[in-house]
């Protein structure tokens, strides 16, 4: 025969086990869009090359909803970058991240220009993003190194 101590103990251990099943589906349940939209996400890389005898490339493209554009290009330390992008219906932004970086050069994330003089050398990352999932953006999107 069980005494109340066992009792309580097997009926406290049932509780908790419950209260953990049930905050594991809460759980799965909150994350599960965000897990949706993150596989919805692609990421496109393409090379920026600049003419021959020129300091500045133009890219036009469109952006999407759930998808980064990511354009590499490889500068020195000490020379000045500048990025300029326009877009006509204002959804469309970027971010700079130097070689190897993990964070944002540009220290911003919703930039349309920025300038700064570059401090190391290798392949910088411009990550494009469309702020808005409707539709897509077209985008002009200027870079320059001096």
């Amino acid at each position: 025969m069980l005494d109340s101590k066992k009792l309580f103990s097997i009926n406290r251990q049932i509780r908790f086990q419950y209260l953990a099943i049930v905050l594991l589906i809460g759980c799965a349940t909150v994350f599960t869009p965000v897990a949706a939209n993150a596989q919805k996400g692609t990421v496109i890389t393409k090379s920026v090359r600049f003419a021959k005898g020129k300091s500045s490339a133009v890219v036009k493209g469109t952006a999407q909803a759930y998808t980064t554009y990511a354009y590499t290009l490889r500068a020195k330390e000490g020379q000045d970058m500048t990025v300029s992008l326009a877009s006509p219906n204002d959804n469309v932004y970027f971010t700079v991240f130097s070689p190897g970086g993990l964070g944002a050069l540009s220290g911003e994330e919703d930039l349309t220009d920025w300038t700064d003089t570059l401090p190391k050398t290798g392949t910088y990352k411009i990550m494009v993003f469309s702020k808005s999932d409707v539709g897509a953006s077209s985008f002009t999107l200027k870079i320059s190194i001096d």
